[in-house]
């Protein structure tokens, strides 16, 4: 299964864009090296012609934009479905952390508390597909990693 994220709005970046992305492999890193199985590379242009289901207007984007001024980001899963997340806040991390410390609680309900929290609209049927879900927490460990920063020893 492959997925392509799309990103669409980071208020610290002043080159945000809506279109391009990047095509990942299920249940591959972005971090991973060039030539391997599971690599990232840049995304062919979107077909145009074909609607995506859950696909959202330019009127409800822009709402989500001003709504989640942290960013918002869409996911496209096999060119058929798209959905849209927005980045994980502090409030997100923390209920999803509480949520995988009940008991019996299993290693991954962590990511996938997060994904759930933070989708705000497109496709939902991809939250209940094991595989989609799968691939939706990659990108999620990567969109939940904050800010970089730069650690100096004095």
């Amino acid at each position: 299964m492959q997925i392509r994220k799309h990103f669409m709005y980071d208020p610290g970046d002043e080159q945000s864009q809506e279109s391009g992305g990047e095509t990942v492999a299920a249940g591959s890193g972005s971090d991973q090296s060039a030539g391997g199985a599971g690599t990232v590379a840049p995304a062919a242009a979107a077909s145009e012609s074909a609607a995506l289901v859950g696909e959202a207007s330019a009127a409800e984007i822009a709402g989500w934009k001003k709504s989640y001024p942290d960013g918002i980001f869409s996911v496209t899963v096999e060119d058929a479905s798209i959905i849209y997340l927005k980045v994980p806040g502090i409030a997100e991390e923390n209920n999803a952390l509480t949520y995988a410390q009940r008991p019996n609680a299993q290693p991954l309900d962590y990511m996938e508390q997060l994904v759930n929290a933070c989708a705000i609209g497109g496709d939902r049927t991809l939250l209940k597909d094991e595989q989609a879900m799968k691939s939706l927490m990659n990108v999620m460990r990567d969109k939940s990693n904050g800010k970089k920063v730069t650690l100096v020893n004095l």
